[in-house]
C-alpha cells in the first residue's frame, strides 16, 4: 500500500513539475511574440503580426530564424526570396523592399541578438530601396 501511494505520489509530482516548467516556457513564448508585435509597430511596418503565429513561428529561442541566420544556405535563401518568383530561366533577381530586411533584423534582434552583427554585415551588401508600395 505504501509502495503505491509513494509510486503515486512521485507520479504527480513529475506531472506538475512539467506542467510548471511548460508554463513557464509558453509564458516566455508570449513575452517574446508581444516584445516583437511591439518593435514591429514602433518601426511602422506594414505587417499585421498574430500573436499566436508569432509565439508558434518563434517560441521563445528564435526557431528556424536563429538557427544559422548568417549562414551561406540562409544567405542564399534569403536571395532567392528576394527575386521575381518565376522559376526557372526567368528567375531574377530584383531590388528588394527595405522593409522586409528591417523585418528580419528585428527577429534577430528580439529572437538572437548575438547573431544581428553577423546578419547585418550581410544584409548591409544587398541593394535595398522602398519597393513596395
Amino acid at each position: 500500500m505504501y509502495l503505491i501511494l509513494a509510486a503515486a505520489f512521485v507520479v504527480l509530482t513529475a506531472t506538475a513539475a512539467i506542467a510548471y516548467h511548460q508554463a513557464r516556457v509558453d509564458q516566455q513564448d508570449l513575452d517574446k511574440a508581444k516584445e516583437l508585435q511591439a518593435r514591429f509597430a514602433a518601426a511602422r511596418l506594414p505587417f499585421s503580426l498574430d500573436l499566436n503565429d508569432i509565439t508558434r513561428m518563434f517560441r521563445s529561442d528564435g526557431g528556424a530564424v536563429c538557427a544559422n541566420p548568417d549562414s551561406a544556405l540562409q544567405q542564399a535563401r534569403w536571395q532567392q526570396d528576394m527575386s521575381n518568383g518565376a522559376a526557372g530561366p526567368g528567375q531574377r533577381p530584383i531590388i528588394s523592399d527595405r522593409d522586409i530586411a528591417l523585418a528580419d533584423t528585428l527577429i534577430i534582434d528580439t529572437y538572437c541578438p548575438r547573431k544581428l552583427p553577423d546578419f547585418r554585415a550581410k544584409v548591409d551588401n544587398l541593394k535595398l530601396d522602398d519597393t513596395a508600395g
